[in-house]
């Protein structure tokens, strides 16, 4: 008996003490409410993830639409001059050298960086990333104040400008002009796409083949994007007749023939090519019961600078549209890559571009040894010109040299190269062959030695 009353009152004093520890913790938390009456006021902040409570975001009455936090951007407006010499006379040449210098002077004083001539490299690469990200130096305009020849001996072109250069912050895609400004001061380089859909994709999709156009409905659309941005675009639409290249050289640069797409882009002035192919899919869905087509499909390309011939790594891009009727899912569907590939690339052309070396071939007929290495001694003082490397060499009953002119982007002035030539010559040449790429000459009458 004494065993089970001591266990009853065991029991009931663990009873009492919980009793007593409850009642202590509702006068403590009623004591801490008096002192801090303010969290009953002022609750935590949204901000606070522990209270798994997020705040409301204030929605456009207009629109519907919640607007997003945009960066603060200060805009400057910056006065800046450019130089340039005139060579022979060529004013237009020498504008736009002095242009191109103002443009740097104004991208470096609003950037906080030292850009020289952008006809080098490294300062051109310097000009086109802060392009490119559209930060600190970006020019959303620019104005001509003045500009004119001065007269000395050699006679320079002047130019002044005034600049809206954004001083902090970054400015989004949708700041198109300012892009088309720059390639307007990098001589509006030109885009070549070769990028057409196969006839099994087509056929799957029951796509009319009526005249081949539908065969590019993605150039198309790609020209059309770039042209927004800026740039001159052709297609391979555009290039069915020529006297430099055959049907079957077209042929094999749509299949993506690297050779083919640069003797084709060289005879076009094109300075890159975006080539690759188009693979798709058709799946009949039915969302809420109700049959649509839906298209989808994976673009895969690859852009060629063609001054060097580097093939830029190669990009990826799925999309997908749905629509009741299979044309319009397709259109659709073409329209969104499209779309997507130019803000892809769009932005990143201008860098692309300068990141690499322009080459030049200077083809000279009727010269010796010692005068190939006269004349690239000569070039390679030249503004402009980074490297001057002999590719072929005049030999024996062959006088014939190449040489390859390493530079910028800017394209170099060829009348300029062919007068630094007869210079060192002292003869005349013959112009055969004159475009961006390619300078050939022959000499009037050449000398039958080789030293």
């Amino acid at each position: 008996m004494t065993g089970i009353v001591d266990m009853t009152w065991l029991k009931k004093r663990k009873n009492a003490v919980a009793t007593i520890i409850a009642l202590l913790s509702v006068f403590l938390l009623s004591c801490n409410r008096s002192i801090k009456p303010e969290i009953q006021k002022t609750p935590k902040s949204p901000n606070d993830l522990s209270t798994g409570v997020f705040p409301v975001k204030k929605v456009d009455q207009k629109t519907g639409v919640i607007p997003l936090k945009t960066e603060e951007i200060r805009i400057s407006n910056i006065k800046a001059s450019g130089v340039a010499t005139i060579f022979q006379g060529n004013v237009e040449n020498a504008k736009r050298a002095a242009l191109r210098a103002a443009y740097a002077n104004a991208v470096g004083q609003g950037a906080g960086l030292e850009i020289g001539s952008m006809s080098l490299i490294r300062n051109a690469k310097d000009v086109s990333r802060v392009v490119t990200s559209r930060s600190s130096g970006f020019i959303r305009s620019f104005k001509i104040l003045n500009e004119g020849v001065i007269k000395e001996d050699p006679p320079r072109y002047e130019v002044f400008i005034e600049a809206e250069v954004i001083e902090k912050g970054k400015a989004g895609d949708e700041e198109r002009e300012g892009l088309k400004l720059y390639l307007e001061v990098l001589g509006n380089p030109r885009l070549l796409i070769i990028l057409p859909e196969t006839k099994a994709n087509l056929a799957a999709l029951n796509v009319n083949e009526s005249g081949g156009s539908s065969l590019r409905n993605m150039e198309m659309a790609l020209a059309q994007v770039f042209s927004d941005y800026g740039y001159r675009v052709i297609t391979s639409d555009d290039l069915q007749n020529s006297d430099t290249y055959s049907p079957d050289d077209l042929t094999e640069a749509r299949l993506g023939v690297t050779e083919k797409v640069l003797k084709i882009a060289k005879s076009n002035n094109i300075d890159l090519v975006i080539t690759g192919e188009i693979n798709t899919q058709q799946i009949v869905v039915k969302p809420a019961g109700r049959e649509m087509i839906r298209v989808e499909g994976e673009v895969t390309a690859k852009a060629v600078v063609v001054s060097s011939g580097k093939i830029i790594k190669a990009f990826q891009k799925m999309s997908r549209a749905a629509n009741f009727s299979e044309l319009n899912a397709y259109s659709d569907f073409v329209r969104r890559t499209a779309e997507s590939i130019g803000i892809l690339l769009a932005w990143k052309i201008p860098q692309i571009l300068t990141e690499e070396y322009r080459e030049t071939r200077l083809f000279l007929t009727g010269v010796t040894l010692q005068q190939t290495e006269d004349i690239r001694l000569a070039l390679k003082k030249l503004i402009g010109i980074e490297a001057v490397r002999p590719s072929k060499l005049p030999v024996e009953g062959k006088l014939r040299a190449e040489l390859i002119l390493m530079s910028g982007y800017i394209p170099l002035d060829p009348v300029n190269i062919l007068n630094i030539c007869k210079e060192v010559l002292g003869q005349e040449i013959k112009v055969l062959r004159i475009n961006k790429f390619e300078i050939e000459g022959t000499i009037k009458f050449p000398q039958r030695n080789t030293q």
